[in-house]
């Protein structure tokens, strides 16, 4: 399986050895090593040999030659030759008898163009459209994050930063809200990311002053406000434990707590009491640079008792189980990937940014859900074209494009796709404008059979778009994934 080096010492909780610099200050014994470590790479881009035991296997302990390191003769060099090889013979068929025992990673195809297109009844039968309710109280401006439980929408407004969550039912219609922005005692200052982990409790980050936050969203209580010794971007819970993703704190310039001085690891573990119990994926520098220079869209997905975990630019989806990241998907985007060398030595996002337009690769990935039957991936190019992707688990086939091809609603109409503000239980989740949606409305009444279907399936709808004035609330579509 084509993993990097470094995603594979990820996956087994190691850290990121130096590489040598140059071979020719090298003893003989280091040389070894040295070709050794080669040979391993090589065998690592065979198809057939992607076991994880076999490349935890130390050169040295794999290639143990006992070679002074001075008047080394031609018989010694000799033996060398026959030590070096037979290992590798035994070799083989090790990593070709374990590859089915112990790797589980399953490759998907993602190589993309903007040509691609996806019907829509490829992927769905069942369309849903909800109009959120537009009070003084409950307007949005800019939908930023959205995410669902129980029937219910959890839609964190604000500009740049979240600065409030609005709650509605399923048909829209607006409940409450958390609006605590502010410098006093059990207040914030902004909103990073938040999960809902039951009906009434919300919990969330806070990144000026690095914070967890919980509340209970209907007497607006604070239950929790714990300050950490990270910078925190995404969480997700687990029933009793919270994951954050961290920034490291050099970028901003604070000072190194000894705990996080010596602590390379870029999740962190707490309790639901706010108290930390661990942390994983140690991070090196090209790693750190990714997750310090962008606010990713979704790092962890929780799907009922597994928890997965990615980052920006990053071509895995790991499993997150006790104190170990294991690699479990590899997206391959062939050669829109985009190159390690991109990330080394950047000293802002720009520097990041230039890079990528220049492979024109993948800009970022948006987020995913990993469900039993499917993998949904969303990502963006360098164009800002959005993709779908959706890969069928049993049958390895992939559905993917970035445009869609309407043959269900208004049959015939294409749309360029957006980001999904939300994924969860297989419901894709769009978060479209009013005005947009009234121009779309407008533009259906000039094919009378297309606006009388429209009118009979959504009749709910129509006096809302009729004295709709365009800068009411957004409205959600959803669309139910079938395969």
């Amino acid at each position: 399986m084509p993993l990097s080096d470094r995603e594979k010492r990820q996956g087994a909780g190691e850290m990121n050895p130096p590489y040598r610099q140059r071979c020719s200050s090298l003893t003989c014994e280091e040389s070894l090593c040295f070709v050794a470590k080669g040979v391993f790479a090589y065998l690592r881009r065979m198809p057939s040999l992607h076991c994880e035991q076999c490349f935890r296997i130390s050169a040295k302990e794999v290639f143990a030659v006992n070679i002074k390191r001075t008047n080394i003769k031609n018989k010694q060099m000799k033996l060398t030759f026959i030590y070096l090889f037979i290992p590798l013979t035994l070799l083989l068929p090790s990593c070709q008898k374990s590859n089915k025992e112990v790797s589980n990673v399953q490759e998907i195809d993602c190589s993309f163009d903007k040509s691609m297109t996806i019907k829509m009844s490829e992927i769905t039968d069942s369309i849903e459209i909800v109009p959120l309710e537009t009070k003084e109280e409950s307007f949005i401006g800019m939908a930023c994050q959205i995410e669902t439980y129980n029937r219910k929408y959890y839609i964190g407004t604000g500009m740049p930063q979240i600065n409030k969550i609005l709650v509605f039912n399923a048909n829209g219609e607006y409940i409450t809200q958390l609006d605590k922005v502010g410098v006093g005692p059990d207040e914030y200052t902004e909103i990073k990311d938040f999960i809902i982990l039951n009906d009434s409790i919300i919990a969330l980050t806070t990144h000026a002053d690095p914070r967890i936050l919980m509340y209970n969203i209907y007497n607006k209580q604070c239950i929790l406000n714990k300050r950490i010794t990270a910078y925190p971007t995404n969480i997700i819970s687990d029933k009793n434990s919270l994951y954050l993703l961290c920034k490291s704190l050099k970028l901003h310039n604070a000072l190194e707590t000894k705990e996080k001085a010596t602590n390379p690891d870029m999740i962190q573990k707490y309790n639901l009491k706010g108290e930390f119990v661990g942390s994983l994926f140690p991070a090196d520098e090209i790693i750190q640079n990714k997750i310090n220079y962008i606010n990713p869209s979704q790092s962890f997905y929780a799907d009922k008792e597994d928890l997965y975990f990615s980052y920006p630019w990053c071509d895995t989806i790991y499993s997150i189980q006790d104190k170990q990241a294991t690699p479990v998907f590899f997206l391959n985007y062939g050669e829109k990937r985009i190159p390690e060398q991109a990330f080394q030595n950047v000293e802002n996002i720009m520097d990041i940014m230039k890079r990528i337009r220049e492979n024109e690769g993948v800009f970022l990935g948006d987020n995913y859900e990993v469900h039993a039957d499917y993998v949904y991936v969303g990502f963006e190019d360098t164009e800002e074209n959005n993709y779908l992707l959706l890969y069928n688990r049993k049958n390895k086939t992939v559905i993917k494009g970035c445009r869609l091809v309407d043959d269900l609603l208004c049959k015939g109409n294409t749309y360029k796709l957006k980001s999904a503000k939300s994924i969860h239980d297989g419901i894709l989740t769009w978060s479209i404008e009013m005005d947009e949606f009234k121009d779309f409305y407008e533009r259906l009444k000039s094919h009378p059979d297309k606006y009388n279907a429209f009118r009979i399936k959504y009749k709910q709808l129509i006096p809302i778009l009729e004295d709709a004035k365009g800068d009411e609330n957004p409205i959600l579509i959803n669309m139910k994934i079938k395969l």
